[in-house]
């Protein structure tokens, strides 16, 4: 009986999959509707996180959502929206069965949508696909676990455990393959982390790449104890496509001629072992 049901999830995780990357911060979410084994409309959670992807989809279906059934990867918000929470707006819309992939860990979600469909007689079915979605979000929430930033740490390391040359004359010791998985990577991140250390030897653009095209400016966060950047360096170059935040302890003139560039700069106290903090720093990026 539930094959029916797992093909029409998985079709919403196949949606939710295309778009991964482009609705940070949030967790990117597919939805059905369906009726009579047709499906009325899909919808994936739109760039940035809003609307929601049942929003879309109840929009695109019209009054056919009347009687019908909703496949979707993630338990729709109880927070309000323009449109009030997608709870509300499947009440209203007339569905009268939902199958959730999985319950929404946001405190300000967790399973409150899932009672009050219920409450309001929606023939509700929770967790056939559960394992798609903790795949696709991971990210989204171990951050909530956590109260901090997932993270990802891409490496090269050479067989006797070394990333470099002692004089850093090696540009690089992976190789084109590893190269292109570091830009899928950054593709579906939002945000990279490095210090000031990596951008004085190595002088990256830290841009997103394909066939060495630039197709994507992630913002770029650098811990940088005393401001020893260098003002020439290629990650200011292209300042206003991109943020530049650095975490640093020391405000002197080049605090400010970097702030009048556009970074934004974070002051933080140096700790006894005279380094910055890194559960301090997760927490403001947080």
């Amino acid at each position: 009986v539930n094959d029916k049901h797992i093909k029409y999830l998985n079709e919403a995780h196949r949606l939710a999959k295309k778009k991964f990357g482009s609705t940070f911060p949030n967790p990117v979410v597919g939805c059905l509707i369906v009726k009579n084994n047709q499906i009325l409309s899909k919808a994936v959670t739109a760039p940035e996180g809003r609307p929601h992807a049942e929003e879309i989809a109840i929009k695109k279906a019209g009054q056919k959502s009347k009687g019908a059934t909703m496949y979707v990867t993630l338990e729709p918000c109880f927070h309000k929206s323009r449109n009030g929470s997608c709870a509300d707006q499947i009440l209203r819309s007339g569905i009268k069965k939902i199958y959730i992939a999985r319950h929404d860990s946001d405190k300000r979600t967790n399973k409150k949508s899932i009672h009050k469909l219920i409450k309001n007689k929606i023939s509700t079915t929770v967790g056939l696909t559960e394992e798609k979605t903790n795949l696709l979000n991971n990210f989204f929430f171990k951050s909530l676990e956590n109260k901090r930033p997932y993270i990802k740490v891409k490496m090269a390391i050479s067989q006797d455990q070394k990333i470099a040359w002692s004089n850093y004359d090696s540009k690089w010791i992976s190789n084109s393959k590893s190269r292109e998985h570091a830009h899928k990577l950054r593709f579906s991140s939002q945000a990279i982390f490095t210090t000031a250390k990596t951008i004085s030897k190595d002088n990256p653009r830290f841009t997103v790449r394909k066939k060495n095209k630039i197709i994507k400016h992630l913002p770029v966060i650098i811990i940088d104890n005393s401001l020893k950047i260098s003002l020439k360096s290629n990650i200011l170059k292209d300042i206003s496509k991109k943020r530049v935040i650095i975490f640093t302890s020391t405000k002197n003139t080049k605090y400010e001629f970097l702030k009048s560039l556009g970074c934004e700069i974070i002051l933080l106290k140096k700790m006894k072992n005279k380094q910055l903090n890194l559960k301090t720093i997760f927490k403001k990026i947080f």
